[in-house]
């Protein structure tokens, strides 16, 4: 029988495409030991159909291909672009979408910050829950049946998420909808979800009411990992580069196993437009780069063009060496950090997670050394 129960599961991206095509409702998700959620089939349900083999990114990847045209861009309004975690690109698309009369799907935080979900949003408040990043991975559920009931209805969607995501969601659909705008970003990889429940149990304040994980306190090329109560206060503020979740997450640590060898980079996720950071851009357009963010946009297809020019954007059309040199994940996979595989045996017997990364994360001393004396010279 071919499932995606055995023998596919080793390389599972996690985007839900196959629960959402099921005819029986057989596949769920279960959380495995280092806390990604993989399906699961229950062989009584199961009519042997192979519609979650068809469906599925990872076995199927599409064909690599390069964007039509790369822009730096800034949203125009500048608080809106201070508190988004790049550009400000994601809103005023989002915005455009709801002015068609459509919907929009994005990732929004569970009440208790613990958990990251797909959501559906019909006006400008609602899609303001899915501004900014949230560094773990999310539960798309059954919003891909969403989509494509809106779509065969006539209704525009924008629908956005990581590369396997949109990779998963096209699969589903199984053909290309005109009133479909799928918007990916360029994926670092997605962490254990498992990892930031237990990470949030031991460090967040009582009252916290929203978390950032691209805060520009300290500016946008120093963001910052913050926790704020509900009148705005700050319970928690750590730059990204001495908070122990975020060095875990950017050396690799914890990646999903599928992250090492993504079925949807060099884009392979099919996506109308790519949004990024757009980094080093000093090199490039010195004048652009004021330290309050700059997106990368990597415009896909001829629809992406469309939504992209009907916003307002001040943009600069770029070559794609810069912008692919600024986000080597474009293009590469990482490679797990070493010790990978002892640290979540170590994970499960473990009583405080903290610094257990932190023991795995550490820089060897002369790195550490060297990391100091560049930090004095700034400094002086």
């Amino acid at each position: 029988m071919a499932t995606v129960n055995n023998p596919f599961v080793e390389g599972c991206c996690g985007c839900g495409a196959c629960l959402n095509v099921c005819p029986k409702n057989a596949i769920s998700f279960r959380e495995d030991a280092e806390g990604f959620a993989y399906p699961s089939v229950d062989e009584g349900k199961c009519i042997d159909c192979s519609l979650c083999v068809k469906v599925c990114p990872v076995l199927s990847p599409d064909v690599e291909r390069l964007p039509l045209k790369v822009y730096a861009a800034k949203n125009r309004d500048l608080q809106e672009r201070i508190q988004s975690s790049s550009g400000g690109m994601f809103l005023p698309l989002a915005r455009e979408v709801l002015r068609q009369g459509g919907q929009v799907f994005g990732v929004e935080f569970s009440e208790d910050f613990c958990s990251a979900r797909h959501a559906c949003a019909s006006d400008a408040d609602g899609v303001k829950r899915f501004s900014g990043s949230k560094y773990i991975q999310s539960d798309t559920g059954r919003t891909y049946s969403m989509t494509k009931m809106f779509l065969e209805n006539g209704v525009p969607v924008l629908y956005s998420g990581t590369p396997c995501q949109i990779a998963g969601l096209r699969k589903f659909l199984r053909k290309d909808y005109e009133n479909l705008y799928t918007v990916d970003l360029v994926c670092h990889g997605v962490p254990s979800p498992g990892i930031w429940r237990r990470y949030m149990d031991e460090t967040a304040p009582e009252g916290t009411a929203s978390v950032n994980f691209r805060d520009k306190v300290t500016g946008w090329k120093r963001f910052s990992l913050v926790m704020k109560d509900s009148s705005g206060k700050v319970l928690f503020s750590q730059r990204e580069d001495e908070n122990v979740f975020m060095d875990g997450f950017l050396k690799n640590l914890y990646l999903r196993p599928s992250c090492y060898r993504c079925p949807a980079r060099k884009g392979r996720s099919g996506s109308d437009l790519t949004i990024a950071d757009y980094w080093h851009l000093k090199k490039t357009l010195p004048d652009f780069d004021d330290n309050t963010g700059v997106g990368l946009v990597l415009v896909n297809t001829a629809k992406g063009a469309r939504l992209f020019d009907s916003v307002d954007f001040e943009r600069v059309e770029t070559p794609y060496a810069p912008a692919s040199a600024g986000n080597p994940a474009i293009e590469n996979d990482f490679r797990p950090l070493k010790g990978r595989e002892a640290f979540f045996r170590k994970a499960a017997r473990a009583k405080r997670i903290g610094p257990l990364i932190r023991k795995y994360t550490r820089d060897p001393f002369t790195l550490r050394l060297r990391k100091r004396l560049k930090k004095l010279r700034i400094s002086r």
